[in-house]
Parts: C-alpha cells; sequence; structure tokens
C-alpha cells in the first residue's frame, strides 16, 4: 500500500508521483461517490414527482366527511343509563 511505505520511515519523503497518483485516486472516488449519490437523488425526486402527478390525477374515493345521517350517531344518554344498569349489578366491598 501507499501509506504502508511511509508510515513507518517518517524522515523517507513522498515523491512527486506518489502524491499526484494518490491525489488522482482520491478525485476519482470523490467523483464515483457523487455520482452514486446524485443518480439515487435524482431516482428519489422522479419518483416523488410521479406519485405526485399519479395523486393529483387519479380518481376521487369516498368522501372523508361525516354524511347527515341520524341513525349512525349514539345518544349520549343511552350510553350513560346503560353503564348505570350495569353498575348496579356489581356490589362495591
Amino acid at each position: 500500500m501507499l501509506f504502508s511505505q511511509y508510515a513507518f520511515n517518517q524522515k523517507q519523503k513522498m515523491s512527486l508521483g506518489a502524491k499526484i497518483s494518490l491525489a488522482i485516486w482520491i478525485i476519482v472516488s470523490l467523483s464515483l461517490l457523487f455520482a452514486f449519490t446524485f443518480t439515487l437523488f435524482l431516482i428519489a425526486v422522479l419518483a416523488g414527482i410521479v406519485i405526485l402527478v399519479l395523486r393529483m390525477f387519479s380518481r376521487k374515493s369516498t368522501p372523508t366527511t361525516i354524511p347527515n345521517n341520524p341513525e349512525i350517531y349514539i345518544d349520549i344518554s343511552q350510553l350513560q343509563n346503560s353503564d348505570r344498569k350495569k353498575n348496579n349489578d356489581i356490589i362495591d366491598i
């Protein structure tokens, strides 16, 4: 490895070719990393745009508001009366 040559002998200086090759490898690895992450970012953005467009042009489902149907509502007094009947059956000690 490049570093192992200079790690133990600190008086030995790196040659110009070693410095240039090290700089080139760092630039190449960073550019590959940038390309990979930028590609993933573009894929995520395109997927978000596709989902947004599909939601905008999809058919609307049933409304989310509560209908005005009195049969579906429960009177609170009925619940309270049924709770009292249940509580009367139990003897508290």
